[in-house]
């Protein structure tokens, strides 16, 4: 579809040409919001996330935690929970931690 000029606008009945520019005005803002999504980057992770991420291990190393927690004789379950039986940490919490460490020196922090 073509561009209408500005004199075949002038022509159009009222109720046509309006519906024409609110045409052109959504597809102008449009093009201007899919621009500023190209062209804005991701927004830097938050303190919060930060902080979190600072805390926690990463998935692998919390994977080799359980199996190893999963193989020890000290570990002592209660219900669903599985807790170490030297220091009572519940192991699902225990191994997310980055800074913690096996009591019994099985695996360190990272």
């Amino acid at each position: 579809m073509s561009e209408l000029t500005d004199e075949q606008l002038a022509q159009l009945p009222r109720w046509r040409r309006d519906l024409v520019l609110a045409r052109r005005a959504r597809r102008t803002a449009r093009a201007k919001i899919a621009e500023r999504q190209v062209a804005t980057p991701p927004p830097a992770p938050g303190p919060l996330r930060r902080a979190v991420a600072a805390v926690l291990a990463p998935g692998d190393t919390i994977n080799a935690r359980l199996a190893i927690c999963a193989q020890c004789p000290h570990r002592k379950t209660r219900g669903p929970v599985a807790y170490c039986g030297k220091c009572g940490c519940p192991l699902q919490s225990k191994t997310r931690m980055a800074r913690a460490s096996c009591p019994d020196g099985r695996w360190g922090a990272v």
